[in-house]
């Protein structure tokens, strides 16, 4: 009986023979479940059959698998395995992965979870990638991120701590490696966005001031010699840019040889110590001169003069000091 294509086919019509004119495999078979999925036929016999037995052979064919496993669990024995493990390694089609150890079949899946990069891998990769749809990668990573953030952050915080000497050799040898551009581009992100960074680095000082306090005298306890140098390499920054900014000459004399700081008012006489002194002027550099109006330069010779003009007044002070207490009231 000649069957043609998209004609349907009943049960009553009895068993059929396929022509080798309409299909590549002219074997006869009979319609039913195996004529739907050993040989494809896709009649309304076959369907049918397959139909039904998929809705209601359902429990007992999880029967008959689970009493088949029942019966051959623990008879594949170490030969067998050792057998088809020898037969798969010298098939080129096999591999064995350098991440687990196992065997795995050449294709996409050996490129992706075994790390395989075979011609055959990359091939099957390149060809999988062509047929997927193309998507937004970072529109798609962010969705990903936004879904999974706390379950990534875990996961990225565990494999640092297990490894934390690994990633901190890597960040050292890759700052090390772009130091130059790395200092460059975080001044200038620094300066496009000065105030930003300042409020964060004062909030944070502020959040951890007792921690920073720790740490810094720490650190100069052990390292005195070089708080030292750099104590001594401010003042003489400072020195220098106080001479500049009082104009580099002896206020009296002119002379700009063996120039030395002097207190216009001299702090034997008013008494007290205040932020006009060398030490402190520092911080009023920057456009204030309140105090460092008090400052002024002399060179050797007008500043023991001047010492000694001081001195002979004080001198002169202290006597009438003096006679004001041990005059009687009624002659003073």
């Amino acid at each position: 009986m000649t069957r043609h294509i998209g004609t349907p086919l009943t049960p009553e019509d009895g068993p059929k023979t396929i022509q080798a004119d309409l299909f590549p495999a002219p074997n006869p078979f009979k319609h039913g479940i195996s004529g739907y999925r050993r040989h494809g036929c896709r009649c309304g016999a076959c369907r049918e059959a397959y139909i039904s037995y998929m809705a209601n052979g359902r429990e007992e064919r999880l029967a008959r698998g689970k009493a088949y496993y029942a019966r051959t669990r623990g008879r594949v024995s170490a030969e067998q395995r050792k057998r088809t493990q020898d037969l798969r390694s010298l098939d080129p089609a096999w591999g064995v992965s350098e991440r687990t150890g196992k065997q795995f079949r050449h294709g996409g899946h050996g490129h992706n979870y075994h790390g395989c990069r075979c011609d055959v891998c990359c091939t099957t990769r390149a060809a999988i990638e062509r047929r997927r749809p193309k998507r937004n990668n970072k529109e798609y990573k962010k969705k990903y991120y936004e879904t999974h953030k706390e379950q990534m952050l875990a996961t990225m915080h565990d494999r640092y701590v297990a490894n934390k000497e690994h990633f901190s050799d890597l960040n050292r040898a890759r700052y090390l490696a772009n130091r130059e551009d790395l200092l460059a581009r975080q001044a200038e992100y620094n300066k496009a966005h000065k105030d930003g960074c300042l409020a964060r680095s004062r909030a944070h000082y502020r959040a951890n001031k007792e921690t920073y306090r720790i740490q810094s005298r720490a650190w100069k306890e052990a390292n005195r010699d070089v708080v030292k140098a750099l104590e001594l390499g401010r003042r003489k920054a400072l020195k220098v840019r106080l001479v500049e900014w009082l104009g580099g000459v002896c206020e009296w004399c002119g002379s700009s040889e063996w120039l030395e700081f002097d207190h216009i008012v001299a702090l034997q006489i008013t008494g007290e110590e205040r932020e006009g002194n060398l030490i402190q002027a520092r911080h009023l550099l920057d456009g204030a001169t309140g105090e460092l109006g008090k400052i002024q330069l002399l060179c050797r010779p007008c500043h023991q003069h001047k010492s000694r003009i001081d001195n002979g007044w004080m001198r002169w002070a202290v006597k009438m000091a003096h006679r004001q207490l041990t005059t009687p009231a009624i002659y003073a």
